[in-house]
C-alpha cells in the first residue's frame, strides 16, 4: 500500500511544482503588463509638459509680438489716412490752380504719387495681418482641420520667404547711390522757404519714396511671424489661446 502511494505522492508533487512554477511565470507577464502601461503614462505625461511648456513660451511670444504690430500699424493706418487726406488736397489744389488760374504748380503729381505710394505701404501691413487681401480659400476649407492649419503654415513661410527675398531687393534699390534728386519734390522745398527759414540746404531723393516699399516689407515680415506662430499654436493647441487679434474699428465694414 505504501509502495502504491508513493508514486502518487511523487506525481502529485511534480504537478504541484509545474503548477507553482506556471503560476509564477503567469504572475511575472501579468506584472509586467501592469508594469507597461504605467511606464507609457510617464512618457506620455512628459510628452505633455513638453507641449504645455512649448504652447505656454509660444503664447507668450505672441502676446508680446501682438502688442509690438498691433501699436505699430494702428500708426501706420493713422499715417495712412494722412497721406490719403494730403493726396487728395494737393490733387484738388493741382485741379484749381491748372484750370481756374491757369498755372499749373511743377510738384502736386509727383507728391500725389509719392503719398499714395506710403499710404499703400503704412496700410497693406494691416490688410496682411487681418487676411484683407484676395484669396481662394475653397480648397483649404474643404480639408480636415490638422491639414488646414499644415497648409497654412506651409503657406506662410512660402511667403514669409517671398517677403524676405523682396526686402533685400528693396533696400538694395534704396541705398543704391544711383537715384537722382526729385525735381517736382525740390522745388516744392525750394518754393516752400524751409532752406531758408532753417538755414539748410535739404534736398528730396527719389530714394525717400522708394523707402516706402522697405518700410511696408518689414512690417509684414512682422506680421508673418506672428500669423506663423498663431497657426502654428493652433495646430498643436487650440484656437482660445491663439485666437485672431479684434479687427480695428476703421478697417470694419459698415
Amino acid at each position: 500500500m505504501t509502495f502504491l502511494q508513493s508514486p502518487k505522492k511523487e506525481a502529485l508533487a511534480c504537478l504541484y511544482g509545474n503548477y507553482k512554477a506556471a503560476l509564477k511565470s503567469q504572475c511575472w507577464q501579468v506584472n509586467r503588463l501592469l508594469d507597461r502601461p504605467a511606464s507609457v503614462l510617464n512618457h506620455h505625461a512628459h510628452n505633455e509638459g513638453v507641449r504645455t511648456d512649448l504652447l505656454g513660451v509660444l503664447a507668450g511670444f505672441l502676446r508680446l509680438l501682438e502688442k509690438i504690430n498691433t501699436t505699430v500699424l494702428a500708426l501706420g493706418r493713422g499715417l495712412g489716412w494722412i497721406a490719403l487726406l494730403l493726396m487728395v488736397l494737393i490733387i484738388l489744389a493741382q485741379v484749381f490752380f491748372r484750370y481756374v488760374l491757369n498755372n499749373a504748380l511743377p510738384w502736386p503729381e509727383e507728391a500725389a504719387r509719392a503719398l499714395m505710394i506710403w499710404m499703400m505701404a503704412l496700410v497693406a501691413p494691416s490688410a496682411y495681418r487681418w487676411g484683407g487681401f484676395v484669396s481662394i480659400d475653397m480648397f483649404p476649407e474643404a480639408l480636415p482641420r490638422r491639414l488646414r492649419s499644415i497648409l497654412i503654415i506651409c503657406l506662410l513661410i512660402l511667403s514669409m520667404t517671398v517677403l524676405i527675398v523682396m526686402l533685400s531687393h528693396a533696400w538694395t534699390h534704396f541705398s543704391s547711390p544711383i537715384l537722382f534728386n526729385s525735381s517736382g519734390l525740390n522745388r516744392l522745398v525750394q518754393d516752400s522757404g524751409l532752406n531758408q527759414a532753417l538755414g539748410t540746404n535739404l534736398e528730396f531723393r527719389t530714394s525717400y519714396i522708394y523707402l516706402a516699399m522697405s518700410v511696408c516689407l518689414a512690417l509684414m515680415i512682422s506680421v508673418g511671424i506672428e500669423l506663423i506662430i498663431r497657426a502654428f499654436g493652433r495646430l498643436i493647441g487650440d484656437d482660445e489661446n491663439f485666437a485672431t487679434p479684434e479687427l480695428p474699428l476703421s478697417m470694419k465694414a459698415n
